[in-house]
């Protein structure tokens, strides 16, 4: 990997990058061992992997320093441009038409940061959304966006990605004993529902009456996952959303962990999986992507989940 520090190639004892469709901002991490800090708040770190491909733009947020007599280190970390989105707190109160797309309810607070979106998905048709003074940004973006099952992710500059299930796929195949020279595997069912409901409200300002119990289910059987949401929904978004959990739930179930080499991977990208040992010959999605460069060696571990198909 190769990193810039105020647009300067420079070399580090370690680097570390994290990329995750659970979280919105990319991180990095690098330490370096010296005998004073070269690096201050504030500088500039691009970090590029070994494919010349910019993993993570963003500023040193954090510096860490681990000095005695036979120690002199020093910790630098920081974020992509998404963490405004993150730690900031609403300075006013913004209130969303009806029937708005989430690309332009998003964009009004994303673009006063200098980050566009990408990606878009409508509103719920009754859902007349509001941001209040003092709200953190990040929770009310996530909430409209579960609202239609969307997650919300970023680029290596900082840009918000609107997305949901992957629907790129690449044509490379991973396999054990050939580029995955480790892994991990983990199948859990114990947290996948056999019915699945979700529970809002109607929008008295659309339909002049008020049902406090709109109601809309996935599957059936007595082992249930209730969630109930503020949202002014209809009973066919309550059902949606409910099949989307039921999907989140059995996709984390199921989660393939690689130590992959030669091979470039991208975020929320579908990959065709073979480990004969294990059983699995089948599409899996990439939901986290981790770049790890010591001294003398480097590896790229990605976490991948099951896909499913409706």
């Amino acid at each position: 990997m190769k990193v810039l520090i105020n647009g300067v190639e420079k070399r580090f004892n370690k680097i570390e990058t994290i990329e995750d469709i659970g979280s919105v901002a990319r991180q990095f991490t690098l330490l370096e061992k010296s005998e004073k800090q070269n690096i201050l708040i504030d500088d500039v770190v691009e970090i590029y992997n070994d494919f010349g491909k910019l993993v993570i733009k963003g500023e040193i947020e954090y510096v860490e320093a681990n000095l005695d007599d036979k120690t002199s280190e020093f910790i630098y970390a920081g974020r992509n441009k998404a963490k405004y989105i993150v730690d900031c707190y609403a300075d006013k109160t913004t209130q969303f038409s009806q029937g708005q797309k989430i690309n332009t309810v998003l964009s009004e607070i994303a673009n006063g940061f200098g980050l566009e979106v990408v990606g878009d998905a409508q509103m719920p048709k009754q859902d007349m959304k509001t941001i209040l003074i003092g709200n953190k940004i990040i929770d009310a973006f996530l909430e409209i966006a579960n609202s239609v099952g969307k997650i919300i992710t970023s680029d290596a500059v900082g840009n918000l990605l609107i997305e949901f299930e992957a629907s790129d796929k690449s044509d490379k195949i991973l396999e054990f004993g050939t580029n995955i020279v480790k892994r991990k595997f983990i199948q859990d069912t114990t947290k996948v529902f056999d019915q699945y409901i979700t529970v809002a409200q109607s929008n008295y300002l659309v339909e002049q009456t008020q049902d406090v119990f709109v109601k809309g289910v996935y599957g059936q059987g007595k082992f249930i996952k209730t969630k109930v949401l503020q949202n002014c929904l209809t009973s066919q978004e309550c059902e949606n959303i409910s099949k989307i959990e039921y999907k989140k739930d059995v996709r984390k179930s199921y989660v393939y962990t690689a130590t992959i080499n030669t091979v470039e991977l991208d975020l929320n990208t579908q990959y065709f999986i073979k480990d004969a040992q294990l059983g699995i010959n089948e599409q899996m999605n990439c939901k986290t992507l981790m770049n790890i460069v010591n001294e003398d060696t480097k590896e790229t571990i990605a976490v991948f989940e099951k896909v499913l198909n409706d």
